[in-house]
């Protein structure tokens, strides 16, 4: 079982990781008079989308269900929030270089590229929903069943 002082770290970084990415979201657009910042901040925040997603990942392999093998029961559980955060770092990709490549050399002109708009949109509405799902499963993970063998057991008697 995670131990509560272990678990409030683990649930203090991934809620740092949520709000700086939303925070980027956000303000990334007054920082664009230098493309060269807004590409270094962009690459902090892929790398950090990985982090969270790997911590998420941890948190699930260390749980009993896991370590006895039946990792469907956890796939069932969080298989939305992994498939929405896969999502949304690949329409945070394709937005990062759809801006900087536009953008690159006149940074403060307002020009939107043809198909922009809708990845711009698509992207910041799979956030809210990244965000919710992400910090539900964070949440969820912490439930003590999870780390019980005996609902375990009822889970496979249910099965069978």
């Amino acid at each position: 079982m995670l131990s509560s002082s272990r678990y409030r770290l683990i649930l203090f970084v991934q809620v740092c990781l949520l709000l700086f990415d939303l925070l980027l979201n956000a303000f990334a657009d007054f920082l664009r008079q230098d493309s060269s910042i807004l590409l270094l901040l962009f690459i902090i925040q892929d790398g950090l989308q990985v982090l969270a997603v790997t911590l998420l990942l941890v948190s699930l392999f260390q749980t009993n269900v896991f370590q006895a093998g039946f990792v469907e029961l956890l796939f069932d559980r969080f298989r939305t929030t992994v498939f929405i955060a896969m999502l949304y770092f690949l329409l945070t990709l394709i937005v990062q270089i759809y801006v900087l490549s536009t953008r690159w050399f006149q940074p403060m002109k307002h020009y939107w590229a043809k198909g922009l708009p809708f990845f711009f949109i698509s992207q910041r509405f799979c956030s809210c929903i990244y965000y919710y799902l992400y910090k539900r499963a964070m949440l969820r993970i912490s439930d003590p069943r999870f780390y019980d063998d005996e609902w375990i057991n009822h889970k496979v008697n249910l099965i069978t």
